[in-house]
């Protein structure tokens, strides 16, 4: 369990950092920019990967509120 919150905070983290990074594109060049954008998109897929659960209980608690 504790395993996957770290792997967690560190996708979280790099996806932190790497934003960063995509926003100063004068500094990181065009190469770069594209290659970090790439790994910013595989991170977003590993984000939701990671927190489907979080995701689907929210469409649940959607659908059990409006049943009532």
């Amino acid at each position: 369990m504790k395993s996957k919150i770290l792997y967690k905070a560190i996708v979280d983290i790099l996806m932190l950092v790497i934003l960063i990074f995509l926003m100063s594109h004068k500094i990181t060049g065009e190469k770069l920019h594209k290659i970090m954008g790439r790994i910013f998109f595989l991170l977003i897929i590993l984000h939701i990967f990671f927190n489907r659960t979080f995701i689907k209980n929210i469409f649940n608690f959607k659908k059990n509120k409006s049943e009532n």
